[in-house]
């Protein structure tokens, strides 16, 4: 599982292989389901699926929290004035 502050720090999803007794390697894209229901807090699990040739499935999960907690950095002060 993995935290990051922003959403375009979610990294890009890669294949992972997992290894059938009868078929070998078995090969799965990753799906994400995105809850955006809280924007500070937005969670993505990531769900790969494994299928052999006689439609066995296994599945891993990781759970990606975007959690945003760094303030934003306010600009100097404009300078002091004084009017009539």
């Amino acid at each position: 599982d993995l935290t990051v502050e922003c959403i375009d720090d979610v990294p890009a999803p890669i294949d992972l292989t997992a290894t059938d007794n009868c078929a070998g390697d078995v090969v799965a894209t990753p799906v994400d389901s995105t809850d955006s229901s809280d924007s500070c807090n937005i969670v993505v699990t990531r769900t790969w699926t494994f299928t052999d040739s006689c439609n066995n499935t296994s599945s891993v999960s990781q759970i990606i929290t975007v959690s945003d907690t760094t303030a934003p950095v306010a600009p100097a002060a404009p300078a002091d004035v004084t009017v009539e």
